[in-house]
């Protein structure tokens, strides 16, 4: 074993140690040995399984498989292109047939009968002779003035006290109604009768109490007071 100097910090190392132990720099022989691997040892055997320069197919595999899709695919609409013109010569076929069945306006006249030329023509000089008598139609009857006809029924609805109410009437003469008189608030309901005209309101109870509307129309609703004995309320209905 022999000393020599670190080329670094200047101390004596043996010159089998790798490195120096006090400045850690790699001793002269151990240079010589990576320089002598570095350029004379021949580079290692290469993995053809992984990693390396292998060619990359990727891009021929994916020229392969759109030129397969482009085939596969003119395949496909050549066939459909096949099969619409076999429907359409089908169709065409079809018709030609259809027009060689069906007999023309000359054929059918020909077919035709000379009895039933003659009822035609029968027919048509009937038809000519009707246009040619003139018929005086009588005057129509003056007919009666129309009369008033009362509406079968009067709905109205509005508010009685705060609650919602209605009054179904209908008419037994010129002004005189009967019908159905409802508090939907509390659920109460009672017959009624009375006149009820355009310009005024008067019913009262029948067998229900001492109930009395009496209103007069301002607008489109009556407005008014409904009585039932010593109780006084107003109300409005349209």
């Amino acid at each position: 074993m022999a000393m020599i100097k670190c080329r670094e910090c200047g101390q004596l190392i043996s010159d089998k140690a790798a490195r120096c132990p006090r400045c850690g720099c790699p001793s002269m022989r151990m240079s010589e040995q990576t320089q002598y691997q570095r350029y004379d040892t021949p580079p290692p055997a290469r993995n053809d399984h992984g990693g390396g320069n292998r060619p990359n197919n990727n891009l021929l595999y994916a020229i392969i498989a759109g030129l397969l899709v482009i085939i596969a695919g003119g395949a496909f609409f050549w066939y459909n292109s096949s099969k619409q013109e076999q429907k359409i010569q089908q169709m065409m076929d079809q018709v030609a047939k259809t027009e060689e069945n069906t007999p023309t306006k000359g054929e059918e006249a020909a077919q035709q009968t000379p009895e039933s030329t003659v009822q035609e023509a029968k027919q048509e000089v009937k038809q000519e002779a009707k246009q040619e008598v003139q018929v005086v139609q009588p005057a129509p009857k003056p007919q009666p003035a129309a009369t008033y006809t009362p509406p079968r029924s009067y709905s109205l609805s509005g508010i009685l006290n705060g609650d919602y109410v209605t009054f179904e009437l209908y008419p037994n003469g010129s002004s005189s109604v009967s019908g159905v008189f409802t508090n939907y608030t509390i659920n109460v309901a009672f017959n009624v009768s009375g006149t009820l005209t355009d310009s005024k309101m008067s019913l009262r109870s029948v067998n229900h109490g001492k109930w009395r509307f009496r209103a007069s129309r301002h607008g489109g609703s009556y407005r008014g007071t409904c009585t039932n004995g010593s109780s006084t309320y107003s109300f409005e209905v349209q």
